[in-house]
């Protein structure tokens, strides 16, 4: 069973200390999942939308790449 961290405000930083931290990683060598948040710009791609008097948001923004925060460089 997966030890659950966090809560659903950061949901995808925390998904990614989770998978870390159960695939065997060291507590003292993985990152903060708030570390891992400003690495993938998901506190950032928050897309708000005003349609008439309401306001839509979406916590995934079309122009966030979490994915290539955290990726390994080519020619590493």
């Amino acid at each position: 069973m997966t030890r659950y961290t966090g809560n659903g405000a950061s949901g995808y930083a925390n998904s990614v200390y989770m998978a870390l931290r159960e695939s065997g990683g060291a507590a003292a060598e993985l990152p903060e999942p708030g570390f891992i948040e400003c690495l993938t710009t998901m506190p950032f791609g928050t897309l708000y939308l005003r349609v008439g008097r309401d306001l839509l948001v979406y916590f995934s923004s079309p122009l966030a790449t979490p994915n290539r925060g955290i990726g390994v460089p080519r020619g590493v």
